[in-house]
């Protein structure tokens, strides 16, 4: 995060969670050059939301985009409704699904996330905001097909990616697939009210696998990782959505 950035998201932060903040910092910086982690983890409350953090692992900047920039919420329409159903493909520590929680408290959120140390964050964090009646985790991998897919994770981030050569160190999983329109049929879903997907370039994959799926969504916001990717996730008006887009995000409005 640039030093602006830093300023910005301490003013939204308490007086002790200001402390903490510089705290997050100093230690994430010693992780950095030194790549020994002096403090596991650490708890971050940010308008209200807590969050368990692990320094230099990259989770200040995803809080920073949800909570601060709003990035999934950037048009009114896609805050959700008290009583909506929500998918979050891609939910890494639950930033988004959490945020969604603060105005869908008579909702229900479904959140996949692949990554196994992630995953763990994503239901530790939901249990300290009392959420656990609201989104409901679960450590699968979304795609084209049902079965399994191989994922690359990093020893330094929280996010799952495809197998390829890295700077960072890790190691290839095994993760369970679903489609998403595997996954509607089974819990007999007929509407959604926000569909997201951040699947570090899966989310093409993701679409192919959701054609009924789409047809009972009303809101879809994405995220693409390259002009090539963007392209074809543009074809969303070809399920009824009008698409605007606001670079890395599409979002797509039923019309």
């Amino acid at each position: 995060m640039r030093i602006a950035d830093i300023i910005k998201f301490s003013a939204a932060l308490s007086a002790l969670n200001k402390i903490k903040l510089v705290i997050f910092i100093v230690f994430s910086l010693c992780y950095r050059f030194t790549k020994k982690r002096a403090l596991a983890k650490m708890n971050l409350q940010v308008f209200g939301t807590s969050y368990e953090v692990t320094p230099g692992h990259g989770e200040l900047d995803i809080i920073y985009h949800t909570n601060i920039l709003n990035e999934y919420m950037q048009f009114p329409e896609f805050t959700p409704p008290e009583d909506a159903l929500c998918i979050d493909v891609g939910a890494n520590i639950g930033s988004t699904s959490l945020a969604w929680a603060r105005t869908a408290r008579a909702g229900k959120i479904f959140a996949f996330e692949p990554h196994p140390d992630t995953y763990r964050r994503l239901l530790r964090n939901t249990a300290l905001n009392k959420a656990t009646q609201i989104i409901f985790p679960l450590p699968i991998a979304i795609g084209v097909r049902d079965g399994n897919v191989r994922l690359f994770i990093s020893n330094e981030g929280t996010m799952a990616m495809r197998p390829g050569t890295y700077k960072w160190q890790g190691t290839e999983i095994s993760s369970p697939l679903m489609t998403l329109d595997t996954f509607v049929k089974m819990e007999r879903i007929t509407s959604i009210d926000i569909l997201k997907i951040d699947i570090e370039g899966f989310e093409v994959e993701a679409l192919l696998g959701a054609s009924e799926t789409l047809e009972i969504t009303q809101r879809i916001v994405l995220v693409y990782h390259s002009a090539e990717l963007r392209e074809q996730c543009r074809r969303l008006s070809d399920h009824g959505f009008q698409v605007n887009e606001r670079a890395p995000l599409l979002f797509g409005l039923r019309k």
